[in-house]
């Protein structure tokens, strides 16, 4: 397998767990509404719209990172939005998805 071959193999797998566990904790969020009402002093109906307005943003962005992805690569892509997260979670991801493509 060619080292481009392998990395679009990598960017694909790393792209659908991220969107695999997007749709498995987004629920979760309905839970954790119960806490935040209390924490932040919210009502329900606010927490509601935070959530709805998440889920709006979220898919509003969907077609602007499909064409960044187009754009700039799909290695390229996944490597500025891990750049750009602030909580740095996914950097041990990124080191170990740039070892693969070299």
């Amino acid at each position: 397998m060619s080292a481009d071959a392998r990395s679009a193999r990598l960017s694909l797998i790393f792209s659908s767990i991220g969107h695999t566990y997007s749709h498995l904790f987004q629920p979760l969020y309905y839970v954790a509404v119960l806490t935040l009402e209390k924490e932040l002093g919210l009502t329900h109906g606010e927490t509601v719209q935070l959530a709805v307005l998440g889920g709006m943003l979220f898919g509003f962005g969907a077609p602007i990172a499909g064409w960044l992805g187009d754009r700039m690569g799909a290695m390229e892509a996944l490597e500025t939005a891990v750049e750009l997260d602030p909580t740095q979670r996914n950097r041990q991801l990124l080191t170990t998805a740039r070892e693969g493509r070299r």
